[in-house]
């Protein structure tokens, strides 16, 4: 469908602080939908994409946390061809981790976008 993109952002992490059994992991997933409002053609091309995130995570010292999620991201890309953007974004997410606790937090993005040609 012409102006909307479908894709999946995959995310790993590994933290190790100075420390006995500090050692973390985590991993998750984004799938997510994205509206251009101008023709393909256009060097500047506003956009609105939304996304739902599932999280895991675990440390070496037994503690284990999954976190689900909603993204609203708003901006515009740039696009040197028709293939590569330079991105400029407004962000909100709202995470709810291990079904208690919650974080809501406004960002600004910036950062390249790839396309695959037809």
């Amino acid at each position: 469908m012409d102006n909307v993109a479908l894709g999946a952002i995959l995310s790993f992490s590994f933290s190790n602080p100075s420390g006995d059994n500090n050692n973390s992991q985590g991993y998750g997933m984004s799938p997510f939908i994205r509206y251009y409002f101008r023709k393909s053609d256009k060097m500047v091309n506003p956009f609105l994409q939304t996304s739902y995130s599932f999280n895991e995570g675990k440390s070496d010292s037994g503690g284990s946390n999954k976190s689900t999620g909603y993204t609203i991201k708003g901006g515009s890309a740039i696009f040197f061809n028709s293939s590569v953007a330079l991105e400029l974004s407004l962000n909100y997410d709202s995470q709810k981790f291990n079904s208690d606790v919650k974080s809501n937090n406004f960002t600004v993005g910036i950062g390249f976008q790839i396309h695959l040609e037809k």
